[in-house]
């Protein structure tokens, strides 16, 4: 898919599960090869079982360095278009946030505390009436993600404004009406 003669695989972006802002002209210079090698991955099961659910990711960073599109990939702090709670811990320069992963807070027995998963919320009902997301307890020291890494003050605190925010959001959604429902379904 990316040809040795191009350079080493370093040159193709790492941009991962999570979007990047794209200038119209830069967007039209990579759309073919992003498509051919996004079908090229869906046409070839061990690229899809290698490659996982970010292989459509994957078909566009390969076609930005095939085209020489250069992205803006400041890590965190510096980064001015995402954060990713709970992988990251402070907001930094961040303009949003992207929930990739779910956050679960354990304690230290490994009883969950508290969960929000994305994940949780794909009924079709959910459209018409978003819920309030339930928000996380206080903060107590030597809480761990799910993956065994610590909960600091500031990540607790990334997430919990992440939740606050998005309740905001739904707040403000209208209710679809019955009527609405049943065209929708």
């Amino acid at each position: 898919m990316y040809p040795l003669e191009r350079g080493p695989l370093a040159n193709i972006p790492a941009t991962g599960p999570a979007p990047v802002l794209v200038r119209p002209a830069e967007l039209h210079k990579v759309v073919l090869d992003w498509e051919r090698l996004a079908l090229h991955i869906e046409g070839d099961n061990e690229s899809k079982e290698k490659l996982g659910w970010v292989r459509e990711m994957y078909a566009f960073s390969i076609a930005c360095a095939l085209n020489d599109v250069h992205l803006d990939l400041r890590p965190v702090p510096s980064n001015p278009l995402i954060v990713q709670p709970p992988a990251d811990s402070t907001l930094g320069e961040a303009a949003m946030y992207h929930y990739t992963w779910g956050s679960a807070f354990l304690d230290g027995a490994g009883n969950k505390v508290y969960e929000f998963d994305k994940r949780q919320y794909t009924a079709a009902d959910l459209q018409f009436k978003v819920p309030i997301l339930a928000t996380p307890p206080p903060f107590q020291e030597g809480w761990k993600l799910h993956d065994s890494s610590p909960v600091s003050q500031e990540k607790y605190g990334l997430v919990k404004d992440m939740i606050d925010r998005m309740n905001e959001g739904i707040r403000a959604l209208p209710v679809l009406p019955i009527d609405a429902q049943s065209k929708l379904q």
